[in-house]
């Protein structure tokens, strides 16, 4: 380190130091030590040009952190809104035939139709009503049953409507779809449409034909090995885990006709229960 005295003021220049910021320096006063008082800027000058944490480059990497944080916090933010948000169940009996139904982020999704809707209720008496309207044997072994449901509550709601159920060979369970009433009739036609289903509906290399109801049972015309062949699906949800089951039937498409047969004998069981109880 070295000093001088010059007019009652000692000037010290410490030795360049690269990790470390300097301390501000006295400045002697003008005259004959001007070039000193310069020597001194210019140190202070080049050191912050040697340190890359001090000056505009502490001021872009400050930026860039902060940035960073915030997009981060958002992000967050936006997360927990969303997990925090309750799951809206739609109320028995007010379940319109345009409804869409947008699954939750986790667990059981909410019901598709009202007779699930009624059936998922908690801390209500429900009671279930049925009669078993038939079966029929698909060609693969399995079994497609068709039932007549009426469920009621304890605040006096009401749906009919029909259960379809497949158990295939070896299931330990059949795995059920539920069908409203105002759904049936549409079921209906587009059974007798599948039954006649052909390779000149349209034009392409390949034709198929499906149909679902808001409960997910499926039927599906498709061409398998050069023929017709079609397959009947339902999906369930169990609860309360919301695990996802499956079962298909497959059947060739004039027996779609018993099924139909069925469907619309069930339909008049539950406009007339009375009279499908006493036969």
């Amino acid at each position: 380190m070295a000093g001088s005295f010059v007019a009652g003021a000692i000037v010290t220049i410490p030795p360049e130091q690269p990790d470390q910021r300097p301390h501000f320096y006295n400045i002697a006063p003008a005259g004959e030590n001007f070039g000193k008082r310069r020597k001194t800027a210019r140190i202070y000058t080049n050191y912050s040009a040697r340190n890359p944490y001090s000056g505009a480059n502490m001021t872009r990497s400050g930026l860039a952190t902060i940035l960073l944080g915030g997009m981060c916090i958002s992000v967050l933010c936006l997360r927990v809104a969303g997990q925090q948000q309750p799951q809206q169940r739609p109320q028995a009996g007010n379940l319109q035939e345009d409804d869409t139904m947008v699954p939750p982020l986790w667990g059981a999704p909410p019901p598709q139709t009202r007779l699930e809707a009624i059936a998922a209720q908690k801390g209500v008496l429900i009671t279930k009503g049925y009669t078993d309207i038939g079966e029929v044997q698909a060609d693969d072994g399995s079994r497609l049953r068709v039932a007549a449901v009426s469920f009621a509550d304890a605040r006096e709601s009401r749906e009919r409507g029909v259960v379809v159920s497949i158990e295939q060979r070896g299931a330990e369970a059949p795995v059920i779809a539920f069908v409203d009433a105002d759904e049936m009739q549409a079921l209906a036609e587009a059974l007798d449409a599948l039954a006649k289903l052909d390779q000149g509906a349209s034009p392409m290399a390949n034709v198929e034909g499906v149909y679902r109801t808001r409960g997910d049972l499926e039927f599906t015309n498709h061409s398998s090995n050069g023929s017709r062949v079609v397959s009947a699906r339902t999906t369930q949800i169990l609860l309360p885990s919301g695990q996802v089951v499956q079962a298909t039937a497959t059947f060739r498409p004039a027996r779609l006709a018993e099924i139909r047969q069925q469907i619309m004998m069930a339909n008049e069981a539950v406009d007339h229960p009375q009279d499908a109880a006493n036969k």
